[in-house]
């Protein structure tokens, strides 16, 4: 949400004012998302799904409306109320709180939320929301050296919530494979050409500093496998690596890259000459600075980024991005945002390019099957006749016809030819190659239900039904269930019938 770590809550509000007061149809409510909180079409869309999947904005008869526990926060102005809620309908919100019992981090967290969790998370964004909704409730405060702690609100409500126990959960049986041999990694160019190898070379070489140009390689690599034209130049007076990411006269960008390395595994704002980065800037005509360093840390050395607009990216951080990108490519174009403003590396925007295009993926998968299945018997199929077929299932919420004939039309064009047809005649397939299935997907997510009713304990365990102590009559309560990720339904002890998703992601 807009408005900074602390204006979560407020930018929420103005959208549930507006919603109050228009009733808009959830066509009209992207719109609003659009205009209130001024995002693009893509994060309206991610917010407007995110609302809708936690309840805080929910359907009836075409027409959107708070929720019931929404409306509870609103007239009750006890924000615990809601960030019950995101912790009853979204993983790791509480189990965050309880992180940060020690100052730790937006990379500590997500360590946290990768090693303990099992959230399979590439970049910090997800940690960044949820550190958002926390914080502007007043459950977490800024230590002021990047770091977040717990504050006696949070202390609190955690004492009324019971966590999700990942020692807790039921035997997986697992397909254990011989562990792989990595070759050893040269230091001549290329240092690794996997993306494990470009990850692990540019942790391990971050902290190598008898070696910088180790380093300098391992980054010009991690840059050259996010689609850049890399070079490492080194040596005194140079930048380390330029990239250059050639889009034609106008849209082209350069961007010198200073790498800096500790054997402490910290780099702070006294390792760091501002002014010799400006100077390589000029030299190379380039349009962006950016630092890379294992655990860049301190606010004077992100304050003093910001002003040179220099942005720092740790190692991890990197790494995390060469992830991303392996499972989900993308352009430079859309990596253009990572270097616009200086300070600390802020991948929003990129995260939200990668899920829209891994939503298209699937969505694209699932189109693909359901012409597959359903043509057999009904011949051609058009755009409207597929929005109908994928309506109840999730990868298709918020899809327009538009949007699934444009994706039709892809499919069908001449350099893939997956599809046949036009959008007078309907399409068919051409092939029994398909794309990966979306059951075939595995899934972070778990289903999770919260009916109305008196509640004691909320939980994010997959095992019992308890709840939140927020009152002495009504609470939300919550149960998880293991699933696939679809929406599932059941009833629990109260006899409320719910429909609920828990959430890997939080816009």
């Amino acid at each position: 949400m807009p408005g900074g770590y602390t204006g979560y809550l407020q930018s929420l509000k103005r959208v549930c004012s507006v919603v109050a007061e228009e009733r808009p149809t959830p066509a009209e409510l992207a719109g609003i998302l659009e205009t209130v909180l001024k995002v693009k079409p893509i994060g309206a869309r991610l917010r407007k799904s995110f609302l809708r999947k936690v309840g805080v904005v929910v359907v009836h008869d075409g027409i959107c409306r708070l929720g019931s526990w929404t409306e509870r926060w609103l007239a009750s102005d006890d924000d615990r109320v809601l960030i019950a809620l995101l912790h009853g309908r979204c993983q790791f919100v509480g189990e965050l709180l309880a992180a940060a019992r020690e100052p730790l981090t937006n990379e500590q967290l997500l360590a946290v939320a990768n090693d303990r969790y099992g959230m399979g998370w590439d970049t910090q964004t997800q940690v960044g929301n949820r550190r958002g909704w926390l914080q502007s409730a007043g459950m977490l405060a800024d230590t002021g050296d990047g770091k977040v702690r717990v504050t006696d609100a949070g202390r609190a409500l955690l004492a009324e919530l019971a966590l999700h126990d990942p020692a807790a959960r039921s035997p997986i049986e697992a397909v254990v494979e011989p562990p792989r041999v990595e070759p050893p990694i040269e230091v001549s160019p290329p240092v690794a050409d996997t993306v494990d190898g470009i990850v692990e070379a540019v942790k391990s070489f971050a902290t190598d500093s008898s070696h910088p140009d180790r380093f300098e390689r391992a980054v010009r690599d991690a840059f050259a496998f996010l689609g850049f034209q890399a070079e490492w130049l080194g040596g005194s007076g140079k930048t380390d690596v330029l990239l250059d990411a050639t889009l034609g006269r106008t849209d082209s960008y350069r961007v010198v890259v200073d790498c800096k390395t500790s054997a402490s595994g910290t780099v702070g704002d006294q390792q760091v000459d501002s002014v010799t980065l400006g100077d390589h800037k000029s030299k190379h005509d380039a349009d962006h600075i950016a630092l890379v360093a294992p655990n860049p840390s301190g606010r004077r050395l992100f304050d003093r980024a910001k002003q040179h607009k220099v942005s720092i990216i740790s190692a991890d951080q990197l790494g995390g991005l060469c992830r991303q990108h392996a499972k989900t490519p993308l352009g430079v174009d859309d990596y253009r945002s990572l270097f616009a403003h200086g300070g600390s590396l802020d991948t929003e925007a990129v995260d939200e390019r990668a899920g829209e295009v891994g939503r298209l993926i699937v969505l694209a998968a699932a189109t693909c099957e359901a012409i597959r299945e359903r043509s057999t018997m009904f011949g051609r199929l058009s755009a409207r006749d597929l929005l109908l077929i994928l309506a109840d299932q999730p990868v298709a919420e918020g899809t327009t016809e538009d949007e699934l004939q444009a994706l039709l039309d892809t499919l069908a064009s001449p350099l893939l030819g997956v599809l046949h047809g036009s959008k007078s005649e309907g399409y068919r397939v051409t092939t029994t190659v398909w794309l990966p299935s979306v059951a075939s997907r595995p899934s972070l997510n778990s289903s999770r239900s919260i009916p109305p009713g008196d509640l004691s304990r909320l939980t994010s365990s997959e095992s019992s039904v308890t709840a939140i102590h927020i009152d002495k009559t009504s609470r939300p309560t919550v149960a998880w269930t293991a699933s696939s990720g679809h929406r599932t339904e059941r009833r629990t002890e109260n006899g409320w019938p719910t429909a609920r998703t828990s959430h890997a992601v939080i816009p």
